[in-house]
């Protein structure tokens, strides 16, 4: 908050000539702005604190090996997205050996556990991110992706509060399940290549946040 408190201080001091008190709402609307859609500072690649079967990254711990509908997978990495200076979330990545995933493997089971940090990542942030994500990925109009991912998007309408666990579960019988706090929240979806998509967003080596990636794929 220092480096926020630096910049108040020199937009304050700016506009001390024309009528502070008529601005001060606005500036703070502009540092608001500036955290969650100016320069984007990672560093996902933090050292994790081993606690013996739990990994911790930012004060979140993630367990080594974690169930998910009702299958055990191993971590194989995790990391901090921070936008700003802003801790927005963490995340992490889950495979059946702890191994680097194949995604054009249709028969392995992976996972992602995201959990909030902070007030900034709202439902509309979340979609508008969720939906960029996946124009980087696909290239091009998919449209049977494209209705999936109106589907997908869906899980993420209601409000989010820090705290609250997202996690991204695809398994070979069932396709990608969404589910929030442990409540499914959408029907599967079982579209060849929605799985690809959804996981490259992070994934993937042209990913908007490269560093998170590293971290993900245990590259420490």
């Amino acid at each position: 908050m220092r480096v926020i408190n630096r910049y108040k201080s020199t937009l304050v001091a700016f506009l001390g000539a024309f009528q502070l008190e008529a601005f001060q709402g606005a500036t703070q609307k502009i540092l608001t702005l500036l955290m969650v859609y100016g320069f984007t500072v990672t560093f996902s690649q933090k050292t994790f604190a081993d606690t013996g079967g739990v990994q911790e990254v930012s004060g979140v711990k993630f367990n080594v090996i974690q169930e998910f509908k009702g299958q055990k997978l191993q971590l194989v990495g995790a990391g901090l997205r921070e936008r700003f200076f802003l801790d927005l979330y963490v995340i992490g990545l889950y495979s059946p050996t702890g191994a680097v995933p194949n995604l054009d493997d249709v028969d392995e089971m992976i996972a992602l556990r995201l959990q909030i940090l902070s007030k900034a990542v709202t439902p509309k942030r979340m979609i508008e991110a969720t939906e960029s994500g996946f124009k980087r990925v696909l290239k091009k109009p998919n449209p049977a992706i494209d209705q999936d991912i109106q589907r997908l998007i869906t899980a993420f309408k209601d409000n989010i509060v820090p705290g609250d666990v997202f996690e991204l579960v695809y398994s070979p019988t069932v396709g990608v399940e969404v589910l929030k706090n442990s409540e499914a929240t959408i029907d599967p979806i079982k579209t060849p290549g929605f799985k690809q998509a959804l996981f490259g967003i992070w994934l993937f080596s042209d990913t908007e946040d490269k560093s998170l990636r590293k971290a993900l794929l245990a590259y420490q």
